[in-house]
């Protein structure tokens, strides 16, 4: 009897989202597999909300998808809101997590780092990032199953990934995600 595939699910707000739109709407000889040419090993979904902040994220997709593990991508909408405390913001996504441990079958949660930007949407902004990035980090070796992940390069000094570059080309962020706050 053969195994099935584990099925992933990546789950976040707007920039998850637009990784699909981008997918999407690439030429046909650029196009980015939205499975990221895993479907030898794994079952792929990518599921982005706007504005979408941890205590209004849906356990919905969830549910329907059944994954066996989860990347996670949330916390910068609270971020950008100034009047949210990092320590809260930080418990906000480990209670999160917890909560999706607890409640499904999954073998795995990695947990996206926050990015910071290289035009901060207020002073303070990227020092906020760090301090909840940090806090998720530490709070994450104490739980089994999850995993921090670091995006490569940013911790020498790079402040915008490959998605945030093409998103700027196309947007103006600050503008942007401070309206979804």
């Amino acid at each position: 009897m053969a195994t099935s595939k584990p099925r992933a699910l990546v789950l976040g707000h707007s920039f998850v989202r637009r990784i699909g739109e981008f997918i999407d709407r690439s030429q046909a000889k650029d196009r980015c597999s939205r499975d990221f040419n895993l479907s030898n090993f794994c079952d792929l979904e990518i599921c982005g909300f706007g504005g979408r902040t941890v205590d209004r994220m849906t356990l919905e997709k969830i549910r329907s998808t059944a994954p066996d593990v989860v990347v996670l991508d949330l916390g910068s909408n609270e971020v950008c809101d100034s009047s949210c405390d990092v320590a809260t913001i930080a418990l906000l996504l480990v209670a999160f997590i917890e909560l999706l441990l607890g409640e499904f079958t999954l073998q795995f949660i990695v947990v996206c780092q926050l990015l910071p930007w290289k035009r901060q949407p207020f002073d303070g902004y990227n020092d906020r990032v760090s301090q909840v990035n940090t806090l998720v980090r530490e709070a994450l070796q104490d739980i089994q199953r999850t995993k921090f992940w670091n995006h490569r390069g940013l911790t020498r000094g790079m402040t915008y990934s490959p998605a945030q570059r093409f998103l700027c080309r196309r947007t103006n962020p600050p503008r942007q995600y401070l309206n979804h706050c």
